[in-house]
């Protein structure tokens, strides 16, 4: 499994040009950065409205989340749907606050692409990248957190091969139980998630080439802003821009996203699906659909 492991790793290090370390989720990614700094129920963590359920749940494993922008404990900067999210520079920060760029959904095309936001450590799904079942990454630069991560990737085995079991058995739909409440504290993965994502890396360049190729011929369409060095799974065109809108929101994933973040206003997303797990046919019915409501 180590041989494995290391495979895996010396892959994502050279595609997110920094040292990769490998555990069985995002969100325990989250859970290792938090306990490397001693982040506890005496601290607050900022993430903004509107993000997942699973970054409010990872961090109230631990601690406290918070929206409010004055000098949290840690701060994490969401980086969703490829896109950059920026709100501050760190110097407007008190300097003990730890960031975190949350880019779970990214895929890099420049060295320059990590660490959007100065930050301390970066994360990254690989089912939302690779379509794996299980696998998250973290890189930083701090070599204290990668020498802490690599004796944590030792621990929980037990509790992780049980978890990655419930996994599996979920995608076979025989599985009833959550198993993601004790996720944050994963940090084993064991042979068969592994060999999962060792099968599932081609995917990563299938992935970045079509979502490349789908952009160009979107953007013949509809007018959308997006991050010249990273790319996501899925366009966000705002809502009030298209028509007929209950109708779209029946083949469309419509989200919010903040828009001020000190107000805490906010705008409706349509999500466009860029990624290899839809189909060419798929794909251009989506975009003729997308077409007839452009106002």
């Amino acid at each position: 499994t180590n041989k494995i492991k290391n495979e895996i790793e010396e892959f994502f290090s050279k595609k997110l040009f920094s040292k990769a370390i490998l555990f069985p989720s995002a969100r325990s990614c989250i859970g290792a950065i938090i306990e490397f700094n001693k982040i506890g129920r005496g601290n607050e963590v900022y993430v903004n409205k509107w993000v997942s359920n699973c970054l409010f749940n990872t961090i109230g494993y631990y601690s406290n989340p918070t929206i409010n922008l004055n000098d949290p404990d840690l701060f994490i900067f969401n980086n969703l749907w490829g896109v950059k999210q920026k709100i501050f520079k760190k110097a407007k920060l008190k300097k003990k606050i730890k960031l975190i760029d949350d880019s779970c959904d990214s895929i890099l095309l420049k060295k320059s692409s990590t660490f959007p936001n100065n930050s301390d450590y970066e994360i990254f799904s690989l089912p939302k990248i690779i379509g794996s079942i299980s696998g998250g990454i973290v890189i930083s630069r701090n070599k204290k957190f990668i020498n802490f991560c690599i004796k944590r990737q030792k621990k929980n085995r037990k509790l992780s091969i049980l978890q990655s079991k419930l996994k599996f058995f979920e995608l076979n739909k025989t599985s009833i139980f959550d198993y993601r409440y004790n996720e944050p504290i994963n940090s084993y993965l064991e042979k068969n998630a592994l060999v999962d994502i060792l099968k599932k890396l081609k995917n990563y360049e299938i992935n970045k080439n079509l979502i490349i190729k789908r952009i160009k011929i979107l953007q013949n369409s509809v007018k959308f802003k997006i991050d010249d060095d990273r790319v996501g799974p899925v366009i966000a065109i705002e809502l009030s821009k298209l028509k007929n809108q209950n109708e779209l929101k029946k083949y469309f994933l419509i989200r919010h996203k903040l828009k001020n973040y000190k107000k805490n206003h906010s705008k409706k997303y349509l999500l466009f699906p860029l990624h290899f797990k839809i189909s060419e046919q798929k794909f251009n019915n989506y975009l003729k659909i997308l077409k007839k409501n452009i106002k």
